[in-house]
């Protein structure tokens, strides 16, 4: 049995309508060392500029495009025990969508030692910091631990890179537009 929210309960957790609704004031702190200010980690005009960001992700163009994702389905349903017994399906989930493209995680073949594989595990770990900060709260700097830290540097440098590699594309594609010739006279 597979237990999931309908999209349209996920594309409504985060509409306009929703706005202020997780008050996150006491947490900020905790989230914002791993998330910075961001849709996840902050409410007011930071998340609306955050969602305006986001939101064309979720257009109903995009997210129609599942046709796409039909190879990886595949090998995630092959990886799915078929007797019957309860399945952990987070570690799964978290190879199948790793920052919406493919690095063949759900591959026999696939390196366990992988820059994708050591994400995950770090990004775990400095969620686990998350919890234990925003349970704390105001006493939240008792919590020290190197690992932690070490963790959340790990899950930056590579979120870094991605966000590197989507600045060159977007500078290639932007220069390639200006040496096309203009069809309009």
């Amino acid at each position: 049995m597979v237990a999931k929210n309908p999209p349209r309960d996920h594309l409504n957790i985060h509409s306009y309508k929703l706005q202020g609704l997780w008050g996150l004031s006491s947490k900020k702190k905790a989230f914002y060392l791993l998330l910075g200010d961001g849709v996840f980690s902050t409410d007011g005009p930071f998340w609306e500029h955050s969602r305006a960001l986001i939101r064309p992700t979720f257009t109903r163009y995009n997210v129609a495009k599942f046709p796409a994702f039909e190879i990886h389905l595949q090998k995630f349903l092959k990886l799915i025990p078929r007797d019957g017994r309860t399945v952990n399906l987070s570690s799964l989930l978290d190879d199948l969508f790793i920052f919406g493209e493919s690095v063949n995680a759900l591959d026999e073949s696939f390196d366990e030692a992988s820059d994708s594989h050591r994400f995950l595990n770090s990004f775990h770990h400095a969620q686990r910091g998350i919890s234990i900060r925003s349970q704390l709260r105001t006493l939240s700097f008792l919590y020290q631990d190197r690992w932690d830290k070490k963790e959340r540097r790990a899950v930056h440098k590579f979120v870094d890179a991605h966000i590197d590699k989507a600045l060159e594309l977007r500078r290639e594609y932007l220069a390639s537009r200006k040496s096309r010739p203009n069809p309009d006279p």
